[in-house]
């Protein structure tokens, strides 16, 4: 899998500058009193590979005074990806990180820049998040929670790698960039991070899920696509008589048979035209005249008949149109009620509306539900918005349809204008023709209805076969969408059995890991494991209570994903940056014993980097050799620049 290393961090600006020592494999520390710059050190590094430092913004309560009002500032971190050296700089004002790959580096066959928004402002744009995990072999994956999907970004597995400087480290994780994001920082969420980061079958799984989900929406609008144009050829269909609606092949068949109808009726008034006893001179003028008098007649007639179609063809879809509008108005009701009184919820009661404490796995009743299932039953706003979409494409379809018939109308009127004034011209000819003749007029007469009904026969189902056709295109697109998503709903299914093995190997191996660890440094800590469903520690079956265990609880949780990276092939990038742990409270001994695991857990193996910054003198004497920065009062991280470096 791929590893990420932190090689060294500079900051420029008008006003201040630093630049760190450089950083190698293996423990180093950053030793310094309080406020000499240690949590800055590691804001520079998180904020320079994309994440967000409210500290860093002049409009924060608690903002960084020498960066946030300093100006045209710039942090670069170097940094090591599987073995590649890169630069990201990332200037304070602006939502890009510029990555080039250092120009002697031998790993790269071609030199390599690039700029990427901190931000995805586009469904299909990359990010500097996506760069990063997309060199980690780490996929960007969505999570689903009801109607909304959330992408799962490095920001958020930093929330492992980046033990930040906490005065409660009872929540294990890193904070969520976004306070109060109920998805982002929801249990689901924190699930994920934590089973991606240990498990490479769990990575395919997140994988496979997000494809299935994204399929299932492509399935879904296909499928309302081709219903709701099925709706409007059938209605259509039944405007021009056609009541059996019948597929392609058959309307084929149908146009063949009144086809070969027209062609012997045809025969038949040739034979009856020559059967007169006008002079031959006559005869050729009439016949000549009469060709063209059907010719137009015929043309004529359907152009009539076609313009009478359009009318009521765009009656229809101007019906439908009506339908579809009505009810997107009706979901945007429904939507703004809910914006205002925030009615959908699967936890509220359906009668009296009031809020209900529903246990995981429970109805609002008590009855046990399957939770994926149990969602499907309340449409949220989300779920709302996603059928609201699908009308508003239907609605776009319908009037794409409607200005199709349109500009048909205008073209049928005028070229219907121009063949009447022919056909005005040429009526005149045949009757001069015919006044010295003497044919069987009524038989033709006859002859000519029966063809002038067969021709609006064969137009009507000409029609309707065209029709037919797109909505065999339609249909077609339905069912490849519908075996995709069944393919991946398949692939979903293969991956979670496997993947449910590795999970429970992987915590059983957590467990072993941490257990030790804790009992290690904590002589009244008998057991400690982590909850198979949240992932968070239990000491002593959760009976412990001392306030001693709350800063090795999470030290040590970070340090055993970090062993659990170097025992095998897991996701988990072989980095922690750990950020003064001391600050919430833990007497010298025991913060001694504890950073005394980091040892433990390397076993002499380099293939690995720890960034630990302490106070001065708190970590054990055979790491003073690791000390590569020593800040202090009067050497703090920032230098003011001088005026004449300036």
């Amino acid at each position: 899998m791929g590893s990420l290393k932190i090689r060294q961090i500079s900051y420029s600006g008008d006003n201040y500058s630093f630049e760190s020592p450089y950083f190698p494999d293996g423990l180093s520390i950053i030793e310094g009193p309080n406020g000499a710059g240690k949590s800055t050190f590691f804001q520079l590094v998180y904020f320079a590979l994309g994440g967000k430092v409210p500290e860093f913004d002049s409009r924060s309560n608690e903002s960084h005074a020498e960066i946030a009002h300093d100006t045209n500032n710039v942090a670069t971190a170097w940094i090591s990806l599987n073995g590649v050296d890169y630069s990201l700089a990332r200037g304070f004002r602006e939502n890009i990180v510029a990555v080039r790959a250092r120009a002697s580096d031998s790993a790269l066959e071609r030199p390599f820049s690039a700029v990427f928004p901190i931000n995805r402002q586009a469904g299909d744009q990359l990010t500097i998040s996506d760069w990063l995990l997309d060199k980690l072999d780490i996929p960007v994956v969505d999570i689903y929670q009801g109607g909304r999907s959330f992408k799962l970004g490095f920001r958020d597995l930093a929330r492992l790698i980046y033990h930040n400087q906490s005065p409660d480290p009872h929540g294990i994780f890193k904070p969520a960039e976004v306070a109060g994001n109920l998805v982002s920082d929801s249990l689901e969420v924190r699930r994920a991070v934590f089973q991606i980061l240990v498990g490479k079958t769990l990575v395919a799984l997140y994988e496979a899920i997000g494809r299935a989900k994204r399929l299932e929406k492509d399935r879904e609008a296909a499928r309302l696509v081709s219903a709701e144009y099925e709706s409007v050829v059938n209605e259509i269909l039944e405007s021009h008589g056609i009541r059996t609606i019948t597929n392609s092949q058959h309307l084929q068949q149908s146009i063949r048979d009144r086809q070969t109808q027209l062609d012997k009726l045809l025969q038949t008034r040739e034979l009856q035209s020559r059967r007169s006893v006008t002079p031959s001179d006559v005869r050729e003028e009439l016949a000549s005249s009469q060709q063209e008098f059907d010719m137009l007649r015929a043309e004529r007639t359907a152009l009539r008949n076609r313009i009478v179609e359009l009318y009521g063809e765009r009656a229809r879809l101007g019906e439908v149109i009506s339908v579809v509008q009505a009810d997107i108005e009706r979901i945007e009701k429904i939507i703004f009620t809910h914006e205002q009184l925030n009615l959908f919820s699967p936890d509220t009661c359906p009668y009296c509306m009031t809020e209900v404490q529903r246990a995981h796995g429970a109805c609002v009743c008590g009855g046990k539900v399957n939770e994926e299932s149990y969602q499907r039953f309340f449409y949220s706003a989300a779920e709302y918005l996603e059928i609201l979409a699908s009308k508003v494409k239907s609605l776009e379809t319908l009037t794409a349809a409607i200005a199709d018939v349109n500009r048909e109308v205008a073209a049928t009127t005028q070229r219907s204008e121009e063949t009447e004034a022919q056909y005005e011209s040429v009526s005149a000819r045949v009757a001069l023709a015919t006044a010295t003749s003497r044919p069987d007029f009524t038989f033709l007469e006859s002859i000519e209805d029966k063809i002038f009904e067969i021709k609006a026969a064969i137009s009507d189902l000409g029609q309707a076969l065209r029709m037919e056709k797109k909505l065999d295109v339609l249909r077609t697109r339905f069912e490849e969408a519908d075996t995709q998503a069944r393919i991946a709903k398949a692939e979903v299914d293969s991956l979670d059995a496997a993947s449910r093995i590795e999970l429970e190997g992987r915590i059983a191996q957590f467990n072993k890991i941490y257990n030790s660890l804790m009992t290690d440094v904590l002589a009244d800590c008998r057991s400690a494991r982590i909850d198979s469903e949240s992932y968070l520690p239990i000491v002593n079956d959760g009976h412990y209570r001392e306030a001693s265990a709350d800063v090795p609880k999470r030290f040590l949780y970070f340090l055993t994903l970090l062993k659990i990276s170097l025992d095998g092939e897991v996701p988990f990038p072989g980095l922690l940056l750990i950020d003064t742990p001391e600050t919430a409270g833990i007497d010298i001994g025991n913060l001694r014993s504890m950073l005394r695991q980091i040892s433990v857990v390397s076993e002499d193996r380099s293939d690995f980097q720890i960034i630990l910054s302490t106070g001065v003198g708190k970590y054990p004497e055979e790491f003073d050799p690791l000390v590569r920065m020593r800040l202090r009062g009067d050497a703090k991280l920032l230098k003011r620049v001088s005026i004449t470096e300036a």
